[in-house]
C-alpha cells in the first residue's frame, strides 16, 4: 500500500490496516527508524480480537476446574507465575 507524507508531516494510514488491526482514533503508538524503514508499533495491550479468545478460553478453563481436569489455581497471578516456570 502506498500512503504520502502530508501537511504537518501526517502520514494516512490506510482504513484496511485500522480495520485489520482493530485500531481506534486516539490509539497510541511508538514511532521508530530501523534499518532505514519507519515503524509504527501500536501500544494498545492486544487487539480486541485477541482478547475475544483470551476470554473464551478462561471460559473453558473454569468448565475444566469444575470438573476437576485441571487445578484451580485461585488467581491469574499465581497461574502466570507457574506458567512461568514451565
Amino acid at each position: 500500500m502506498k500512503t504520502k507524507l502530508g501537511k504537518g508531516n501526517r502520514i494516512r494510514v490506510p482504513e484496511e490496516l485500522i480495520a485489520g488491526m482493530q485500531l481506534e482514533k486516539g490509539d497510541l503508538f511508538e514511532i521508530t527508524q530501523m534499518n532505514g524503514t519507519i515503524v509504527l508499533l501500536p501500544l494498545s495491550p492486544r487487539p480486541k480480537d485477541c482478547i475475544r479468545e483470551i476470554r473464551a478460553e478462561i471460559d473453558i478453563l473454569k468448565e475444566a476446574v469444575k470438573k476437576g481436569e485441571v487445578p484451580d489455581f485461585g488467581a491469574v497471578e499465581r497461574l502466570l507465575s507457574v506458567l512461568e516456570e514451565i
